[in-house]
């Protein structure tokens, strides 16, 4: 199969898709933080305490690392790989879980949106069946955004595979921000990029929390705090990013001129405006209304406060014109696209452009950072470029977790319709490219035996979901996987084996199944288990396997003069009609000489004597080797006083035609050389007239003498 390339610029994504607008799945920013925030009314850097550490949950885990060796980074990386299957096995449940739902929801259609280049958002109408259908794959990413951050914190600190899925972590937040934050309903247009609002303010101040905790402290331990010469700054930056109640408390706290009333009237609009910012209810109209109020009060700031200090003056106008929307100011006060991407979702009305317009312009006035690959993927996200963004969530390291992030990460893409418009010669390239990303992930897990089931399931996934299995090169390639795979797998149990069988006879994998049968009936072979490795050679349709094994059997309880210690076998010889195992006829056919040698040998074994009839039916048997003869007859000695004329007549015609036999001469020498102390009692080894130590020729010269000597015995008594 040729590996699809991501090579979509995007001129070709005219006909994008993206997800509608509605409710956000995330939480407030400062609802979130409404402990640290209350706590902070008391002093402004107490609560900032908190709320920084919320916002740098993700990342605190890797700080304080540089001093590290490279041999302690080794060992971090070798505890953070014994995780990594956990990791691999919660991520496939989440996975396992949402098509579970999906498929107890059949009949619900593929979610279809449209959204431009910059991803506006574009929903068509749909229905209740398709609202669901999104909700189970919204709230199936979010587990699994859980879980990351659970693998996140997990992860040994300042590790390779911490800061990879840190990485991945942030691209994936930007987005379930852009695309997986609401529910189905159509917006209207007052409400055309409110619903970004929240999800994207959590994710700029996840990504790169600031104030920092150090920046605050040092900011607010001064006194007073406006004293401090990045007071201001400070005030900006909180503002820029949505944290509104946290500006207000500093602001409380800053100890700006406490005597100076237009001072203290000024600041209390300011507050007034920044508590009363509608962060939940961004309408149209409630916007517009808490605009009018930024604008009386820098008209009060302008004209009523003659006697204000200049410089606290200027720094109040520069904080009102950041939050009427100022596009200058707001770029002069903010470091990174991101963060003049939030203030202008924040300070603009949601009906004045769209999530793509705001993205153009803070890129314009902030460039990205081309060597972070985070924020160049957030960027793609924006612009709709939704597999550029993968292919860079899959780059982030060679670390397996960032092959599965960017596997699922395609996989919910898919699931909401956003991979649709990709297509190469009408074909849909863009589930293509999420089949080989799940491929590259199921083939690492097949690397593992406790996680190969994952692997398996993912492959007959993509088998599965295909729209046209026999035309698609990703089936193919899933087909041509299992195939290779399931005969290798060391089944350690019957449920184990049965799994298997049943994806060969879901997925028609004839060849697949019967080379399962003689991999495992070969382990039984090593794990010296014959009858269910006969069983099993039938069953791969491997008859002279069969053959093999049974007359090796037959050979090898010849030679020790016992019978196999293999218990299953000695209960469907001995006890066949108490046996649980069914055996066919070909099998019992096939196992028929050593069963009747085993019983001999047995019989021996007890101290009973020995029936000569099933010595001689083994030398009447049309298909007995010429090589077991001889030692068959040898078996015969001490069954002699029991035979009649005909039988010893049978013993020496075997000989005259067989004791010259090369093969049938080493086997009486192997068994000569057997310790006696391991034989049964009655073994004709034991017999004190025989002289083991000749020779195999000298062995069978000495058993013809006995026979004669019982056939002149058998005479004379009858005479």
């Amino acid at each position: 199969m040729t590996t699809p390339t991501f090579n979509f610029s995007s001129n070709e994504l005219k006909d994008f898709k993206a997800i509608p607008a509605g409710e956000t799945a995330f939480e407030s920013i400062g609802k979130s933080n409404n402990k640290a925030q209350q706590r902070e009314v008391e002093h402004g850097e107490e609560g900032h305490d908190e709320l920084n550490q919320n916002n740098n949950n993700i990342n605190s885990n890797s700080a304080d690392t540089d001093n590290k060796d490279v041999n302690d980074q080794a060992s971090d990386d070798d505890l953070d790989n014994a995780d990594d299957d956990k990791f691999v096995q919660a991520a496939f449940q989440i996975f396992l879980d949402l098509n579970q739902q999906l498929q107890s929801t059949s009949g619900l259609d593929t979610i279809m949106t449209t959204a431009n280049s910059f991803g506006e958002i574009q929903p068509h109408p749909t229905g209740p069946s398709r609202q669901q259908h999104a909700t189970l794959v919204n709230q199936s990413l979010l587990s699994f955004l859980g879980l990351l951050e659970t693998r996140i914190n997990e992860a040994s600190p300042g590790s390779s595979t911490q800061d990879s899925l840190i990485n991945n972590f942030h691209i994936i937040k930007c987005l379930v921000a852009l695309y997986f934050s609401s529910t189905l309903h159509r917006p209207t247009q007052s409400e055309r990029t409110h619903h970004l609002l929240l999800p994207i303010l959590e994710w700029v101040n996840i990504m790169d929390p600031r104030p920092t905790l150090d920046d605050t402290t040092d900011i607010m331990e001064c006194n007073p705090a406006a004293g401090h010469p990045y007071f201001w700054p400070y005030i900006y930056t909180l503002a820029c990013r949505g944290l509104f109640k946290q500006c207000s408390n500093s602001l409380s706290y800053s100890g700006l001129f406490p005597n100076c009333s237009e001072t203290q009237r000024v600041l209390t609009l300011a507050r007034r405006l920044l508590d009363s910012y509608p962060l939940e209810n961004l309408t149209s109209f409630a916007f517009r209304q808490w605009h009018a109020s930024t604008i009386v009060a820098q008209e009060v700031l302008t004209l009523e406060s003659p006697n204000m200090d200049p410089a606290t003056k200027l720094s109040l106008k520069t904080l009102f014109e950041i939050l009427k929307g100022n596009s200058n100011i707001i770029a002069s006060n903010t470091t990174t696209w991101p963060e003049a991407l939030a203030a202008r979702l924040l300070f603009n009305d949601p009906t004045d452009a769209s999530i793509g317009d705001h993205y153009k312009w803070a890129e314009s006035v902030h460039s990205e950072d081309i060597t972070d690959s985070v924020i160049v993927a957030c960027g793609y996200l924006l612009q709709g470029r939704i597999l550029d963004a993968i292919r860079l969530c899959k780059g982030n390291s060679k670390h397996a977790g960032s092959q599965l992030v960017a596997a699922y990460m395609a996989n919910y893409c898919d699931l909401r319709g956003l991979l649709d418009t990709y297509n190469i010669n009408g074909q849909r390239s863009g589930s293509a490219v999420r089949d080989w990303l799940i491929i590259d992930h199921a083939k690492s897990c097949l690397q593992k035996e406790t996680l190969a089931p994952i692997g398996i399931y993912l492959l007959e996934y993509i088998i599965t979901e295909s729209d046209e299995p026999s035309m698609d090169q990703s089936v193919q390639e899933c087909r041509d996987l299992i195939a290779a795979y399931l005969p290798t797998h060391p089944f350690s149990s019957v449920d184990a084996l049965t799994w298997a069988l049943t994806i060969c006879e879901r997925l028609d994998l004839t060849t697949t199944q019967i080379a399962i049968y003689e991999s495992r009936a070969h382990q039984y072979v090593r794990d010296r288990h014959f009858l269910d490795a006969i069983v099993t050679f039938e069953r791969a349709g491997q008859m002279n396997q069969v053959r093999h094994y049974s007359w090796l059997l037959f050979e090898t309880a010849l030679v020790l003069g016992q019978p196999s210690l293999d218990p299953l076998l000695h209960q469907v010889v001995n006890h066949r009609a108490n046996c649980t195992m069914v055996i066919s006829s070909k099998v019992a056919d096939c196992l028929a000489p050593y069963a009747v040698l085993s019983q001999f040998l047995t019989s021996i074994s007890q101290g009973a004597l020995s029936d000569p009839q099933a010595i001689l039916a083994l030398l009447a048997f049309p298909y007995m080797e010429k090589k077991y003869i001889p030692l068959l007859v040898c078996h015969a000695v001490s069954s002699l006083a029991k035979m009649d004329l005909s039988g010893l007549a049978a013993l020496v015609a075997a000989l005259d035609n067989n004791e010259t036999d090369k093969k049938g001469l080493e086997l009486v020498s192997r068994a000569s050389l057997v310790d006696r102390a391991k034989l049964n009692k009655g073994d004709w080894r034991l017999d004190t007239r025989l002289e083991l130590a000749n020779g195999a020729r000298r062995v069978l010269l000495q058993v013809r003498g006995l026979i004669a000597k019982a056939v002149a015995s058998t005479y004379l008594s009858s005479v």
